[in-house]
């Protein structure tokens, strides 16, 4: 798009779900990337937005599976990373996950989490209350706002038609294999039928012709069986 990171803009319904190359947290090895809502004048930055908001959506699915069942979901989320230091990614994450948001001021958190593993191996102490220790998650925290309900229906809507339409073609996908297999092995099996077999006596010749309607009966049995 071309846009800088900031450069987002409401009020679309376009709906991007990002699975480009399937997801492992849910399960979707086979998923693809999907955008609807296009119209004539959709914008650079709504389109940005739809990629944040899939983005966010996805991630709190992941969270949303991994969490323990005890676990406290009003708690601050954490955000690490380069886009953590995004205004417009930690909005859409407060939007969507109605949470408030801590931004660490440390830069470097993956190393650092493996540091706090590396001490907590050497003197036997937990690695996160190591971390803790440590300050790894010092830093401001952006209070939680109301969760749009309205975007998290619309994208969680089109997931599921999108998962629908998928497992429809797979099946359909089966069948005609199946179909397949099965229409070949009735040609396979009945394939002198049409065959002319010409036999020559001195200067007599005899020619041969079986039926094509019994070829044509089985394969319409076939068709039916499978279908």
């Amino acid at each position: 798009l071309g846009l800088d990171r900031e450069a987002v803009e409401a009020g679309s319904s376009v709906t991007f779900l990002p699975y480009l190359d399937g997801e492992r947290t849910p399960n979707l090895p086979h998923a693809s990337g999907l955008l609807h809502g296009l119209r004539h004048d959709t914008t650079g930055g709504q389109l940005l937005q739809a990629a944040y908001d899939g983005a966010v959506y996805s991630l709190l699915g992941a969270l949303d599976l991994v969490l323990d069942t005890d676990a406290d979901r009003s708690a601050p989320l954490l955000l690490i990373g380069g886009g953590a230091r995004g205004k417009a990614w930690q909005r859409t994450v407060r939007r969507l996950s109605g949470r408030p948001v801590q931004v660490p001021e440390a830069r470097e958190l993956v190393a650092l989490g493996a540091a706090a593993q590396a001490a907590g191996l050497l003197t036997g102490e937990d690695p996160a209350s190591v971390a803790r220790r440590w300050g790894t998650a010092r830093g401001p925290v952006l209070d939680a706002v109301e969760r749009d309900e309205e975007t998290l229906a619309r994208i969680t809507g089109m997931a599921r038609r999108g998962a629908a339409r998928r497992h429809a073609f797979e099946r359909r996908a089966e069948r005609e294999e199946r179909r397949g297999v099965c229409l070949h092995a009735i040609r396979e099996r009945f394939r002198g039928i049409d065959v002319e077999s010409q036999n020559r006596t001195g200067d007599e010749e005899t020619v041969v012709s079986l039926p094509r309607d019994i070829a044509n009966r089985q394969l319409e049995r076939g068709d039916r069986q499978v279908a």
